[in-house]
């Protein structure tokens, strides 16, 4: 039951308190007199959507509050108590503020909540009639309560709603197994399209160490043909573009064997310069080993 209905700068309404009787209370007054801003009011605090150009000329914002009576076993006060609203004293205050610009604010028993909590508390606290129409008894949800409450078959109702219940977890299991199912599949086509990929590039045994090994040699290039040019021309210097006149090491080891083999001299000369064509023949070996790296970094 309404037991008082607040009201400030609400249309031509700046300042009211309005305190039903018990029993019926009828509003009577002229065209203009603020008649249809008091239901206005209430539907304000039912959570109906809220119209900045209801808010008086001047005001900031509009206010209004209604004051309901809810036992601790009604519906009302069940709902208010899932959003985390105690009734003071049997009493439930759900109030709405409107300002010229922005959005509205619902609050019950001074706690802010979303303007549908009002929507629902009031749902079974205020019933709206119009001219041609009942708004609690166009609602589906609400016929079927009537109609079970006239029917007495509460047995039939808690089997029903077991049933209901049974249904709805069961049909959210079976979306859960198709969403899995529908993972699983693009999961094992993944898998095979992979698979498919490296068969088409058919891995050998050892092949990733040789992969590794030919990506750091392309990585450091430079590096390999600047220290094994180098190398090379101190070698020999006709196996790299340099200075025609330039001597490597094969040679001068080339020299050094035709001085010694000019010594027509009894001693080790003739066994020097033999070793000396040894050293030789394992340095052309370089030579071509380095030729070849050359080569290959081409």
């Amino acid at each position: 039951m309404l037991e008082e209905l607040e009201i400030r700068n609400l249309g031509p309404i700046r300042s009211a308190v309005l305190t039903p009787a018990p029993g019926m209370t009828a509003i009577t007054g002229e065209t203009g007199a603020g008649k249809s801003m008091l239901l206005n009011a209430i539907r304000l605090i039912s959570g109906a959507a809220a119209d900045a150009n209801r808010v008086s000329s001047g005001a900031d914002a509009a206010w209004a509050q209604g004051v309901f009576m809810a036992g601790p076993q009604t519906a009302a006060a069940a709902i208010a108590a899932e959003a985390g609203v105690e009734p003071e004293d049997g009493e439930l205050f759900l109030a709405r503020s409107v300002p010229a610009s922005g959005r509205s604010r619902a609050t019950a028993n001074g706690r802010s909540v979303p303007r549908s909590v009002l929507g629902r508390i009031t749902d079974e606290l205020v019933t709206v009639h119009g001219q041609a129409d009942q708004l609690r008894i166009a609602s589906a949800a609400r016929q079927r309560e009537f109609l079970d409450a006239v029917a007495g078959d509460q047995a039939e109702l808690a089997s029903y709603r077991q049933a209901w219940e049974a249904l709805v977890a069961m049909d959210e299991r079976l979306e859960k197994l198709a969403s899995q199912e529908s993972s699983i599949r693009q999961q094992a086509d993944y898998l095979r399209e992979s698979i498919e990929r490296i068969n088409r590039v058919d891995p050998q045994p050892g092949e990733d160490e040789d992969l590794k090994i030919r990506r750091c040699r392309i990585e450091n290039a430079a590096e390999i043909a600047q220290g094994v040019g180098g190398a090379l021309g101190a070698l020999d210097a006709s196996a790299v573009d340099g200075d025609p006149d330039a001597l490597g090491a094969s040679d001068l080891i080339t020299r050094a064997v035709q001085h010694l083999r000019a010594i027509h001299v009894e001693g080790p000369f003739s066994d020097l310069a033999d070793r000396l064509e040894s050293i030789g023949a394992d340095l052309s070996d370089v030579v071509f080993s380095l030729s070849r790296q050359i080569d290959m970094e081409e």
